[in-house]
């Protein structure tokens, strides 16, 4: 027997998935931004300031990108995401941009949680961390040159 076709392994190894591809990565990347996100809020709460700084971003940024993978129920979250930005009607009516203020300058948390402790010595572990593989790499390199974007 020569054709083999009718065996799946459920990926799309000669075909051309990219837009699937594509897909997968936007919902992972917004996954990772939006624990991000959670975890500033959480560090200015803590913090007994109002509002997110830059700086409170960058350094939740950094932390996410070594826990994410430990995350649990990362997969079933982006596939979440993925189902909620592609399987729903855009309406393109509702892109609206909101200001921020920042009023506050950064003051690192004084709060003795392990999440705070964690942010506020961000800088030390992240000086020493070497990046494993090529998405590490990358995201060390952009989160490296953040205040260059800013």
């Amino acid at each position: 027997m020569s054709d083999y076709s009718f065996m799946k392994t459920g990926f799309d190894l000669v075909g051309n998935n990219e837009y699937e591809l594509k897909k997968n990565i936007v919902a992972l990347v917004t996954l990772f931004a939006e624990n991000a996100i959670k975890t500033s809020f959480t560090y200015v709460k803590h913090s007994k300031r109002k509002g997110v700084t830059t700086e409170d971003l960058k350094r939740c940024v950094m932390m996410e990108c070594f826990f994410f993978t430990k995350r649990p129920d990362i997969l079933k979250k982006a596939e979440d995401i993925k189902r909620e930005l592609f399987d729903t009607i855009e309406d393109s009516d509702s892109d609206t941009e909101e200001e921020t203020e920042q009023d506050e300058e950064f003051k690192e948390s004084e709060c003795k949680c392990a999440l705070c402790k964690c942010i506020n010595n961000i800088y030390g572990r992240w000086s020493n961390w070497t990046p494993d593989g090529k998405m590490q790499e990358i995201l060390k390199d952009v989160i490296d040159k953040f205040d260059q974007l800013t």
